[in-house]
């Protein structure tokens, strides 16, 4: 999914960076439509998505800060 957010849903920019032909980028984003019933066209979708994504990816950042650092990153108690 970040691929397609980052290529702004241009399937053929999709297949190239996946290296997977065009119609498996479209199968796989008709799936994602299908169970999700959203709408790639859609502009406040897209940019929810994109706002999900780049929370996940500071989640993961946090994370990861708190596997190197642990006692760095605890929070102070009562």
């Amino acid at each position: 999914m970040p691929i397609c957010v980052a290529c702004s849903g241009d399937t053929l920019e999709i297949s190239c960076r996946l290296d997977v032909h065009r119609k498996t980028v479209l199968d796989r984003l008709g799936d994602i439509q299908a169970e999700t019933g959203m709408d790639f066209s859609d502009a406040e979708q897209m940019l929810l998505v994109r706002i999900g994504l780049r929370i996940l990816k500071m989640e993961e950042a946090i994370d990861a800060a708190q596997r190197y650092f642990p006692s760095r990153t605890k929070e102070p108690g009562p």
